[in-house]
């Protein structure tokens, strides 16, 4: 089984690199990919998604110094689902 993300989009707002309690580094990217459709009328829509992902280490570092808001990315990534139960 293959467990593979390639998601190719423009960068929201820059990174801030954070730190965990064991010193790990992180950081959240907010990833816009965009989607244009031609319905049957022959109006174009535009349709964009949000992504979050998070990198640690290293490559969070390098993402808080260097990525900039509406920079283009390339993020290769396992996806991991959360769930959560609301109180």
């Amino acid at each position: 089984m293959l467990n593979e993300v390639r998601l190719i989009g423009r960068l929201g707002k820059k990174p801030r690199c954070e730190f965990s309690a064991s010193g790990t580094a992180y950081a959240h990217l907010s990833i816009a990919t965009t989607e244009y459709r031609t319905d049957a009328a022959g109006q174009k829509t535009e349709i964009t998604d949000w992504h979050r992902v998070t990198v640690f280490g290293k490559e969070a570092e390098n993402a808080a110094k260097w990525l900039e808001p509406g920079r283009q990315v390339l993020a290769l990534a396992k996806l991991r689902p959360r769930s959560y139960e609301k109180d």
